[in-house]
């Protein structure tokens, strides 16, 4: 299959096409045929090293988002987990990160730093790690919220405690900044932000 991967040293002179074995899914894992991948601010820092410590060695497959068609189940994935062949998936930046508050465990295994990103022809993934794309999302829209929905979350709910009535300024026009007025627009609506 083919890869887009940081080889032999970090810079963007070392970003390469390159061929690896196609992977299979193994137990409690599914296998997606990915289908689009999305470019975040992270991506351009971690072909410079850009997260220091925390990168995975040479060679890493880049990028954090992406989405895929599920073409392959592993034995366990649980049936009440909804995956079916066919379906599209988008992993999550932070795999095996399922819930809770962060912490440095919940934080070590993100997408295109810590381990291979999206920018590949197959993942193998923990549907744990991943979530079911609406039918209304186009394969290039779907690609583009796993961090930037995850991160306004965040701003918002998990370290803002934003609540209905409350007052939110957003500076910037990107990605995070209209995920964060969309979710600010809808507190009132939205069970976890009441």
């Amino acid at each position: 299959m083919k890869v887009f991967h940081v080889q032999g040293q970090w810079d963007f002179d070392h970003l390469q096409v390159a061929q690896r074995p196609q992977p299979q899914a193994g137990a409690g894992q599914i296998r997606l045929a990915m289908r689009a991948a999305a470019l975040n601010y992270r991506d351009l820092l971690v072909p410079l090293k850009g997260y220091g410590s925390r990168m995975q060695d040479l060679p890493l497959v880049v990028l954090s988002d992406g989405v895929g068609v599920v073409d392959q189940i592993g034995p366990g994935v649980a049936a009440g987990l909804g995956v079916a062949q066919g379906q599209r998936w988008c992993p999550m930046l932070f795999q095996g990160w399922q819930g809770g508050a962060p912490d440095a465990q919940k934080l070590s295994r993100g997408l295109g730093c810590e381990t291979d990103g999206t920018a590949t022809e197959w993942l193998v993934n923990d549907p744990l790690s991943a979530a079911p794309v609406p039918d209304y999302l186009t394969d290039a829209e779907a690609a583009c919220l796993p961090t930037a929905g995850v991160t306004a979350w965040r701003a918002l709910v998990t370290d803002g405690n934003v609540r209905p009535g409350d007052v939110v300024l957003v500076q910037g026009s990107g990605a995070v900044c209209a995920a964060v007025c969309q979710a600010a627009g809808c507190a009132g609506d939205c069970p976890d932000l009441q």
